[in-house]
């Protein structure tokens, strides 16, 4: 039943209480420690991370219910199980609703003379088991979803932000082009803060009108209209976690004043209602728009702004060009998957092409470019099927470095590059040839010469 070397600690003033607990446990293999009070296990906790906790409901000193608060508020990932020998369900009742994974009741012998092992104590302990091994699971399928890849100095400075801020409570506003990856970094961030196990939840501020706006961020009272059900807001079903606002700059000025009033009550009143609901929500916004130019032309509440204490900026993809090779087969790999096809490779004129362009899209229009690619071929993806990409061709410009190249080098890069152009934007060599004022026969021999064809 044991997961070879977990850690549980035994909160109990009494261990006569609780030693054929501790004797089985050690005999399941289980690590095992005995607190006698509150501020001892504190101290365990601090320096040791365990598995379980098992706690008395009734000590000498304590009022069990108050270690339990206080276990939550100080340790809010912990499974807490509670111990009692007067177990009822008012209490397991009383336990759930302060943060107890279960309740177990002690048991003595037919003659009360021996304490137990409860009965119910290994069904429990597996439970827990498998569900600290299914959180692990999704830990490590979610550490695979939003790892942020590259170790260019860029990244290496922005991995370091997400570090220093992600345990804090700040509110962060996170800058950065379309497509630099504003949304992971905010994941990131939360999964790097002690909300990381409650909720995070994201808007997309633009795709909203200002009216359904106040009713997706606040909810709507049951009280608002006969056909209209209740429903929590944004804010609600972020309690404890994170909400991000994506494009917060598309808020309208409104919108903004009373996203203000939240930030600075911790409280939200739905539409229609009229009490105020406590939250406790950590924000983190993201724009892809000039702040300091909005607040100027008055689009952008300065305080608003101001309240979004912590800046973080994602660079572009032109500034970290070293990384296009790790992302790149990091985005294949998982197209590879999706699509269920073997590996397939960048050859090295296609790895040149891939970093020899400012990419205005970023990281998500590499990634739109490599899913193109991956459906057209098996085994190896070559510059010529790139240079053929709808997106590369009108969207990117060539930033080819031609430095440290001979003269005849540089045409040559540049003459395969014009033509392939050409001739993706025209329907037959003859056309194109026309377009590049070359006679047909000498147009061949140009694509022979340049192996475009």
């Amino acid at each position: 039943m044991s997961d070879q070397g977990s850690k549980i600690l035994i909160i109990d003033d009494e261990l006569e209480t609780v030693q054929s607990i501790v004797s089985y446990l050690k005999k399941e293999g289980f690590e095992v420690t005995v607190a006698y009070d509150r501020l001892e296990a504190a101290r365990l906790l601090k320096r040791t991370s365990y598995d379980i906790i098992f706690l008395d409901w009734v000590l000498e000193r304590e009022i069990g219910l108050e270690v339990l608060n206080a276990l939550r508020n100080e340790f809010p990932t912990l499974d807490i199980v509670v111990l009692s020998e007067g177990a009822s369900l008012e209490m397991a009742v009383q336990a759930a609703t302060h943060g107890a994974y279960d309740i177990i009741k002690k048991v003595r012998d037919d003659k009360g003379n021996r304490w137990l092992v409860p009965p119910r104590l290994p069904i429990v302990i597996h439970n827990l088991l498998a569900r600290r091994q299914e959180h692990e699971l999704v830990t490590q399928q979610m550490d695979e979803k939003y790892h942020m890849i590259g170790e260019s100095e860029a990244m290496r400075r922005l991995r370091e932000e997400i570090r220093l801020v992600g345990p804090s409570d700040y509110t962060v506003l996170i800058c950065g082009e379309s497509g630099t990856g504003k949304e992971l970094v905010a994941h990131n961030i939360h999964r790097h803060s002690p909300r990381r196990d409650a909720p995070f939840v994201p808007v997309n501020c633009s795709a909203l009108t200002p009216t359904l706006l106040e009713s997706e961020l606040f909810g709507i009272d049951k009280h608002v209209a006969t056909q209209v059900d209740q429903r929590k807001g944004k804010f609600e079903l972020a309690h404890k976690g994170t909400l991000f606002l994506d494009e917060i700059g598309d808020l309208s000025y409104e919108a903004q004043a009373k996203l203000l009033r939240v930030l600075e009550d911790k409280t939200v009143t739905r539409v229609g209602g009229q009490r105020e609901i406590q939250v406790d929500v950590r924000v983190i916004a993201a724009t892809n728009r000039d702040m300091d130019a909005m607040i100027r032309d008055s689009s952008f509440r300065e305080d608003l702004r101001y309240r979004l204490s912590y800046r973080i900026t994602c660079p572009p993809l032109r500034e970290h060009n070293e990384d296009i090779r790790p992302i790149a087969e990091h985005l294949l790999a998982q197209a590879c998957r999706e699509l269920h096809k073997k590996p397939i490779t960048l050859d090295a004129e296609a790895l040149e092409a891939l970093t020899s362009f400012s990419w205005p899209g970023n990281v998500r229009q590499l990634k739109n470019v490599l899913q193109w690619a991956t459906v057209r071929v098996d085994g190896t993806i070559t510059a010529d099927l790139l240079r053929r990409n709808e997106d590369l061709r009108s969207s990117l410009t060539p930033t080819q470095n031609y430095m440290g190249m001979t003269l005849k080098e540089a045409v040559r890069v540049f003459e395969r590059d014009l033509i392939s152009r050409v001739l993706n934007e025209t329907t037959s060599n003859r056309e194109a040839a026309q377009r590049l004022g070359m006679d047909e026969g000498n147009f061949s021999k140009k694509l022979k010469d340049l192996q475009l064809r």
